[in-house]
C-alpha cells in the first residue's frame, strides 16, 4: 500500500526446501489418509501445501498424510523463540512530511533547514531534546505505542504513525511544527 512501510523480524525457515513430491501436514485438514483413495490426484488441499499426488505416505511414525506436489517438505510453522532479526530495533527510519495551505502561500516542511549536512546522519528524534530530527528509531517507535520491540518482532503486529500539524498561520513559521503520535 501507498505510505506504507514493512519490516521483517522474524521467519520461519525451512532448510533445503524445494520442489518435490513429500507428504503433507497432518494439521492440514483434509491431509490425513488412510489409503490412497483418500488423496485424488490433482485435488488442492485449501489451506495445504501443494497437489496431491494420489498417494497416501507416512507423514511419521504415527500419522499418515497425502503426498503433494509443492515446496518440499513442508513448513512445520514452528516459530523461533526470539526474533531472527532483534537488531531491527536499532534501524532509523526518515519520515519526511510536508504540508500546503496553498490559499495562505504557506509551505512547510519537518525537516529542519540546516546547512550541516552530517545532521540527518547523527539524529535522532527525541521529543524534548531533538523536535526538528525527522530520524526515528524503531524501538522508540514501538514503544510510545505501548509495546515492547521484543514481543512485536516475535509475533508481528501493524503500527500507525500519525503525523500533525496544528498550524497559527498568524504566528511566525518557525512555530509551526508537527507532532508524532
Amino acid at each position: 500500500g501507498g505510505n506504507v512501510l514493512f519490516l521483517v523480524t522474524n521467519f520461519i525457515a525451512t532448510a533445503e526446501q524445494a520442489q518435490d513430491a513429500c507428504p503433507e501436514s497432518p494439521s492440514i485438514p483434509r491431509a490425513t489418509c488412510v489409503g490412497d483413495t483418500d488423496c485424488p490426484a490433482g485435488d488442492p488441499l485449501p489451506h495445504g501445501n501443494g497437489i496431491k499426488t494420489g498417494r497416501c505416505v507416512m507423514f511419521n511414525t504415527t500419522h499418515s498424510t497425502c503426498e503433494i506436489y509443492g515446496w518440499c517438505p513442508v513448513e512445520n510453522n514452528t516459530l523461533p523463540r526470539k526474533p531472527l532479526l532483534a537488531e531491527a530495533e536499532n534501524f532509523t527510519l526518515f519520515i519526511k512530511n510536508t504540508i500546503h495551505f496553498t490559499k495562505f502561500n504557506f509551505s512547510k516542511s519537518n525537516t529542519l533547514q540546516t546547512s550541516d549536512p552530517t545532521y540527518f546522519k547523527s539524529c535522532t528524534y527525541d521529543p524534548v531534546f531533538n523536535p526538528s530530527c525527522p530520524i526515528f528509531r524503531v524501538r522508540d517507535m514501538v514503544e510510545a505505542a505501548g509495546e515492547t520491540f521484543g514481543d512485536l518482532a516475535l509475533l508481528g503486529g501493524s503500527i500507525g504513525v500519525r503525523v500533525e500539524w496544528d498550524c497559527d498561520l498568524d504566528l511566525p513559521a518557525a512555530q509551526c511544527q508537527p507532532l508524532y503520535s
